[in-house]
């Protein structure tokens, strides 16, 4: 409490002496990791404008390997220079809370992009109190309504403009060749397909430090998983699949990577000069569980395989947002390591959940195109915003 009335005592001073000063309007952004795609799309948008200036915030102070936007303003988010420039901004986006996220005042808009939409449970759902701000974003009605509960605002303050990061999804989508060549894939005379695995936390070490459904010290969470079995399997059908660990999940231990199975970190997306989202959109295959990106991925309409060994756990623990889950996921949920091969081999040979995808995808997403960024911008610029 004295630490948010320090913030309100300074933004109060500041807000005198911007008012005898007039400054450009300024544009803040903060996003975890640093190179989260809504938060580097945003300002891409941004950026280009010349009424704004535009500042985002990282853990180093530097913009990541393959975020150089020109016209952006980097800024260490631990440092005096980015709390006044937080202090001072009309505009704010964040994904995790910024600041302790006090309540804006009138003169600031403040935009809680998120990460995604809630298929397991968030916010007041689990007992968290979420951090304040103006509007929060959503895909569809659906989850508008959802997010309003989830974040205790009213569906009035929730834009369902869709979010950011798929933007990129969906560009990259129409570029994947291209990414896939990038990433060593596209080898003369090669149709090698890729498949990216994105599973959500169990043991979270950073943001919320709790346990959900069954801990497991490998990122592939199952009991009778071998890696060198799922190697080959993956060389006879040429695909190669790419493993990302959560990024507030605690360090695995798997330590096995070969041509076809790969485990990356943020370290190597920005070694191959490629965001998340980018190598999203790519990828031929999903293969995911309670993890967000399961959403974002029913743009793309491909196929997706939801690993989910610990479901039962997971439900009992974290619990889900969607219920009964099973009715909203559109591909097969597999619990062990034979039935993740056999769905992997159905899905590459022939698209058996094609319509299911389509209905639930019309359920997720009242738009499914690239222009979710200029939505948003659009409502949150206007000087008649329906939210004031």
């Amino acid at each position: 409490m004295l630490r948010e009335a320090g913030i309100a005592v300074a933004r109060s001073l500041l807000a005198t002496v911007n008012a005898a000063v007039p400054k450009m309007a300024k544009a803040v952004l903060a996003g975890f990791p640093d190179g989260e795609d809504s938060t580097l799309e945003i300002a891409r948008h941004l950026a280009a404008r010349p009424d704004l200036q535009t500042i985002v915030l990282t853990e180093s102070g530097k913009p990541p390997s393959a975020a150089m936007i020109e016209g952006a303003i980097w800024c260490k988010r631990s440092s005096l220079r980015g709390l006044f420039h937080f202090l001072t901004a009309r505009h704010v986006f964040f994904t995790h809370g910024l600041y302790l996220s006090p309540k804006p005042p009138r003169s600031q808009t403040c935009v809680n992009v998120w990460h995604g939409m809630p298929i397991k449970r968030i916010g007041q759902l689990i007992g968290r109190t979420p951090p304040r701000a103006t509007v929060v974003l959503a895909t569809s009605d659906l989850f508008r309504s959802l997010v309003a509960t989830c974040f205790g605002v009213s569906e009035r303050e929730v834009l369902a403009t869709g979010i950011p990061r798929n933007d990129v999804m969906v560009r990259a989508g129409r570029r994947a060749t291209a990414i896939k060549a990038k990433l060593g894939l596209a080898a003369p005379g090669s149709a090698t397909r890729l498949i990216i695995w994105l599973p959500t936390f169990r043991q979270a070490v950073r943001g919320i430090v709790r346990t959900d459904g069954r801990a497991h010290h490998s990122v592939f969470g199952m009991d009778d998983m071998d890696v060198q079995a799922f190697s080959s399997f993956l060389a006879e059908r040429n695909c190669v699949c790419i493993v990302k660990p959560h990024p507030m999940a605690a360090d695995v231990s798997d330590t096995f990577e070969s041509d076809w199975v790969k485990i990356w970190r943020e370290r190597d997306l920005q070694r191959a000069g490629l965001s998340l989202y980018e190598v999203v959109g790519a990828a031929d295959l999903l293969i995911t569980d309670a993890s967000s990106v399961y959403v974002d991925y029913l743009i793309l309409d491909r196929p997706v395989v939801i690993a989910f060994p610990d479901i039962e756990e997971y439900r009992s623990s974290r619990g889900f947002a969607l219920e009964p889950v099973d009715e909203f996921f559109a591909g097969p949920v597999v619990t062990s390591f034979a039935s993740l091969c056999q769905a992997v081999d159905d899905a590459l040979r022939r698209d058996d959940h094609k319509e299911r995808r389509g209905r639930i995808a019309a359920m997720f997403h009242n738009h499914r195109d690239e222009h979710a960024t200029e939505r948003l911008l659009s409502a949150v610029l206007s000087p008649n915003a329906a939210f004031r």
